[in-house]
């Protein structure tokens, strides 16, 4: 470890930075009078708890309890024994309603997850995915049948079903051999979105 000092010497256009080592220093020091050295070095270079020489500065011009200030080294014993674990302070604020009966007059919409159904033949119809999985016991189904990439070599589908149906939707014993079922993923036109 070497103890070096850096001083500048300049001129408007150019300025030079020497480092000069002090080795000499460094042999007669002790290691614990060297920390010292760099320490006092260190907080004379940060100015650390010096109030008093602040410059002049709208937000502390006129504010007296700035230069009142005093630090003090912290209590990490104390920090260490006052700590507490934060619990969650926001809420969930959703509800979900359960009422059923004859008191019950309106109507809730029910929550429908999406999939992406592809790799079909490219002459099926949304009806005959609709009747298909009414065969299989899936019912309040809806399908939409979207361009393909390559319409003359297989469809796609968008099938919206209950959330407590998705699950079982997912199945590949309930698909054809070479079909692909992922979640439906809405993207944004790329020209619509403002750049």
């Amino acid at each position: 470890m070497t103890y070096s000092t850096i001083t500048s010497r300049g001129t408007q256009k150019t300025k030079k930075i020497e480092i000069e080592t002090n080795a000499e220093k460094l042999k007669l020091q002790k290691p614990n009078s060297l920390l010292e050295e760099q320490s006092k070095l260190m907080n004379e270079i940060i100015n650390l708890g010096n109030f008093e020489n602040l410059p002049p500065s709208p937000m502390n011009e006129n504010n007296t309890d700035l230069k009142k200030l005093k630090t003090t080294p912290l209590n990490i014993a104390k920090v260490q024994d006052d700590f507490q674990i934060q619990k969650r302070t926001r809420k969930n604020m959703s509800i979900n309603g359960t009422g059923q009966g004859n008191k019950v007059t309106i109507k809730g919409v029910m929550a429908y997850s999406h999939l992406h159904i592809c790799k079909l033949d490219p002459n099926l119809t949304e009806e005959e995915i609709i009747q298909y999985l009414r065969d299989n016991d899936f019912t309040d189904i809806r399908c939409v049948k979207l361009v393909s990439r390559r319409p003359e070599e297989y469809s796609s589908f968008k099938i919206s079903a209950p959330r407590e149906v998705v699950e079982s939707l997912k199945n590949p014993d309930i698909w054809p051999v070479g079909s692909r079922i992922n979640p439906f993923l809405y993207h944004l036109d790329r020209k619509k979105v403002q750049k």
